[in-house]
Parts: structure tokens; C-alpha cells; sequence
């Protein structure tokens, strides 16, 4: 990594060891005139960019702190050669943990600015609506707040409730007594669910290292790049909370939906967009308690896992549904938590293959534009007054519950477990909006 002299503006290279000395690290929103590597290559010339004073003021706060040493993403980063950049993304995570100091510069907060008032400059700032300064927020051991003229508001620990009100992180994350990862995927997701880029790839790499995984940048993957991550999250963690998401109704996201994610399935087991996790800040995995904790991965083909299956009678198309291992931390009107099993309803297809004749059960949505895939509730009790299922839908104003469905069972309902293999029915099908027992 560059580092910049505070007292010089010179860059040195140092490599990731023991001898890569203590630095401070900027976290701001872009604006017009950044300053570039090669622009400070010639410090005249770069001095009559607006962005320069923006690094004189940064550098002076490390000083002030007896640090020797600065990280600002517009100008230790070579972004005319794609490998440093692409090495840079995947690194920024740990590079902004490392900082002894991490100052967040919020160019549109006034000094005397009022915190806690829902409409105060501070809680509209845009520097919280952008998707990388979600892992900078978290990332680094301490992190300072300045305002435009760079006066000194707080800290993320001392400011953690405003902050915690503001973003929905966990307060514990904020204060650090908290690692993100002891956090469910469907939780970390909903932080970044009302955040956008630039860039619509940058969705998905701004979260690579919230997530600790890393993948290659392919700018202009559109969209791929978020079932990408997806994937990369799904080979190394068990958390079925990444399937716990839903589209919310009436919730307009920061970035309009594109015309290329209109062509995108609206039901499915991996999601388009962070912004259908913005109700999913509940979730919390528990693979254990429905005994699905064995392995699971995506094929080429799809999703390849083992699902309790509720059947339920009578439905088209022979609809179930499969039961995820995870459920929701929430309290029901008397304030008890319902600790809900979370299900997801899906379509039951089967045909004849081999010459024994055996059925093969495909499981999914064979068009997902008309059918979306329904998120559920499921709840078990003795009052059920049918013999095996009876459904309630939920109307009313926005909530977390008023998109989807509640579905009551005796608690001596039967289920079928369900091996998910590879193979598939056809070209028909989305990989993504399907999986196969």
C-alpha cells in the first residue's frame, strides 16, 4: 500500500509487514476536483484542485496526533492499472482496520449542527447513504467525525446511539464490543440495504470485505457482480439467513430499479439487490434447530441443499414450504419473542426420468416475473382448526411483517425432508430461482 507523508505530501510504498508504520486513513463522499495519484505527482498543479485542501486538512489532523502517515483512497491508488485497483478493493477492508485513526469527513455538516433532531444536517448527510463508507464506518478501531470546516463532532463510540438510529448497525458493532461477523448475513445486508454507488457494480464489492471474502472485479458485469458475492459468501458460510429476504412493498430504494434489473427474477433464492434486505435486520441464524446444518452449495444449475419440506395439500402446483435454517427475533404484542421458523413457499414440479421410472422433485419457480416466490412466518400451535395448514395474510402499514405471509401449523404437522441434488428440468429454469431435492 501508498502511504502519504503528512509533513512532505511524498508517497512511499509499503508492503503489508511489521515494518508498515502507524497511519491515519480518510473516509469522505467524492466530489468535483479530487486529486489523483498522478496529480500530486506535481504538487502546483495539484493544489489548485478543490480536493486538495481536503488532503492538507486530513494530513494536519495526523499530525496533530504525532502521525507521520495518511491513506486517502483518491490518491494512494494507481486507478489507471485494474490490477492495483482491484487489489486496493480487496484490501480496503483490512487497510481501513489497521488505521490507528480513521477521520470521516462530512462535507455537508455544518459545525454547529444539532445530532440528535431526525432532520439535523448530521443524520441527512450523504455520507450515509454511500455504500463504501458502510465498511469504513465499521472497519477501523476508531473513527472520528469532522465537520465541512473540519471541526471535531465525536467519536463512533461516543456518538453510537445517533449512529446506531441513523445506519440500524447494532450499537454493540458501533461501540466495537461486537465483531460484524458475530452478526447474521441478513443483518450485515440490511445495513447496506438503503445505501447506493457510483458505479453499479460497487453494490457488491464495497461488501466483499464486510463479508471477509474477495472475487475478482469485472466492471461491466452489471448486476452479476451481487449474485457473485452471494455465491462467494454461500461457499464459506452456513448462515441461511442470506435467503431471508423478501421484496418490500412500498419501499423505495436510493437507487431506482434499472431497466436491467426489471429482467431480473422477482422470486429466487439469491437476491438482486441489497435493498430486499431492508426489513431482514431481524434474522438470525439457527441451522441446528431445524437440523439443517449440513452442507450446501450452488451448482450450475442451482441451489444444491437439504430443507425440511412442508407439504401443503390442496394448493396449485402442489406448493410447500421449505423451511430455512434461521428465524425472527421479534416480539409479538405482549412484547414475548416469537422466535418464528423462517419458510419459504416454493413449487413443487415432478417428472418421470430414467428407465426405472423414478421421480425426480424439482423445486423453484419455472417462471419467476409471474410468480414470485412467497416469504413466510411459520409459526406451530394446537389452535390451528385445520388439519393442516391455515394461512393468514397480513395487511396494514410497513413493517416487517406486513409483506408476507403467517403460516399457522399443528405442531404435530408432518414434513418431508428433501436432498437437494444436482440436475435440472430443463433450460427453462433459473439457476437462481431454483433448487433441487
Amino acid at each position: 500500500m501508498r502511504l502519504l507523508n503528512t509533513s512532505t505530501l511524498l508517497m512511499e510504498e509499503f508492503w503489508e509487514t511489521d515494518n508498515t508504520p502507524p497511519y491515519a486513513i480518510l473516509s469522505h463522499t467524492w466530489a468535483k476536483e479530487e486529486v489523483s495519484f498522478q496529480d500530486l505527482k506535481n504538487q502546483r498543479k495539484a493544489s489548485r484542485l478543490c480536493g486538495f485542501k481536503k488532503i492538507q486538512a486530513c494530513c494536519k489532523q495526523a499530525k496533530k496526533r504525532t502521525i507521520n502517515w495518511v491513506w486517502i483512497d483518491t490518491c494512494c491508488i494507481d486507478k489507471s492499472s485494474s490490477a492495483e485497483l482491484s487489489e486496493a478493493i480487496n484490501s480496503m477492508f483490512r487497510w481501513y482496520a489497521n488505521a490507528v485513526e480513521c477521520y470521516a469527513f462530512l462535507a455537508d455538516v455544518p459545525s454547529d449542527d444539532s445530532l440528535w433532531p431526525s432532520e439535523s444536517a448530521f443524520s441527512k448527510s450523504r455520507w450515509f447513504t454511500r455504500g463504501w463508507t458502510l465498511q469504513e464506518l465499521i472497519a477501523p478501531t476508531r473513527v472520528i467525525f469532522f465537520s465541512q470546516d473540519w471541526v471535531e463532532i465525536g467519536t463512533r463510540q461516543g456518538l453510537c446511539l445517533v449512529i446506531a438510529s441513523i445506519t440500524r448497525i447494532d450499537k454493540e458493532v458501533l461501540i466495537g464490543t461486537r465483531n460484524p461477523g458475530q452478526t447474521s448475513i441478513a443483518q450485515r445486508m440490511s445495513w447496506a440495504s438503503r445505501r447506493c454507488t457510483t458505479r453499479l457494480e460497487d453494490t457488491a464489492y464495497c461488501l466483499m470485505g464486510l463479508f471477509d471474502v474477495n472475487m475478482p472485479l469485472l466492471y461491466g458485469e452489471g448486476k452479476k457482480a451481487f449474485l457473485r458475492l452471494q455465491e462467494e459468501i454461500l461457499r464459506c458460510s452456513n448462515d441461511h439467513t442470506l435467503f431471508a429476504w423478501f421484496h418490500p412493498i412500498g419501499f423505495q430504494p436510493l437507487r431506482p430499479p434499472s431497466t436491467l434489473e426489471s429482467f431480473l427474477p422477482n422470486g429466487g433464492f439469491l437476491a438482486h439487490s441489497p435493498y430486499v434486505f431492508v426489513y431482514s435486520d431481524v434474522y438470525v441464524g439457527n441451522n441446528n434447530g431445524l437440523g439443517v446444518n449440513r452442507p450446501y452449495s450452488m451448482t450450475n444449475i442451482g441451489l444444491c441443499i437439504d430443507l425440511p419440506l412442508l407439504h401443503l395439500p390442496g394448493s396449485m402446483e402442489d406448493e410447500c414450504i421449505a423451511l430455512i435454517g434461521c428465524f425472527a427475533n421479534i416480539c409479538d404484542p405482549d412484547n414475548i419473542p416469537t422466535n418464528d421458523p423462517i419458510g419459504i413457499k416454493i413449487t413443487v414440479t415432478q417428472f418421470q426420468r430414467g428407465r426405472q421410472g423414478s421421480k425426480n422433485v424439482y423445486l423453484g419457480v419455472r417462471n419467476p416475473h409471474e410468480r414470485p416466490i412467497k416469504f413466510m412466518h411459520v409459526r406451530w400451535g394446537s389452535s390451528a382448526s385445520e388439519k393442516w395448514v391455515k394461512v393468514k395474510y397480513k395487511q396494514g402499514i410497513p413493517s416487517v411483517r406486513a409483506y408476507m405471509s403467517t403460516v399457522y401449523f399443528p405442531q404435530n404437522a408432518p414434513f418431508r425432508r428433501a436432498t437437494m441434488k444436482p440436475g435440472g428440468p430443463g433450460s427453462s429454469w433459473w439457476r437462481h430461482t431454483t433448487f433441487m431435492p
